[in-house]
């Protein structure tokens, strides 16, 4: 693959995701769901990679697909419902639960 202008944009994402991935994979909350959140994932991003040169989405899709897979692995790594910065605003607000399950 030749990169070029078109090409660097999604590549530089998958850079910044795999970087992210892996630091949040070091000491999850719960290793096995951290596991099992991460599965559908790896396989999305995977089938992503195979299938570049076939389908290419728009530059806003990617970026959207990478926002979600990064507000995913946050997710999985503290847990949906112990995610840090929902915890405050639940505390803050009096809030019954921690809300970012149904931000993502």
């Amino acid at each position: 693959m030749i990169l070029n202008k078109e090409n660097r944009y999604p590549l530089a994402l998958l850079a910044i995701f795999i970087v992210a991935w892996i630091i949040l994979a070091i000491n999850p909350t719960y290793r096995d769901i951290w596991i099992a959140e991460n599965l559908l994932s790896v396989a999305l991003v995977i089938g992503l990679i195979l299938t570049y040169k076939y389908f290419r989405f728009s530059n806003t899709s990617y970026t959207l697909l990478f926002l979600f897979l990064i507000l995913h692995t946050i997710g999985a790594h503290y847990t949906y419902a112990e995610v840090p910065l929902f915890t405050i605003l639940k505390n803050q607000y009096a809030l019954t639960r921690n809300h970012y399950d149904r931000l993502i």
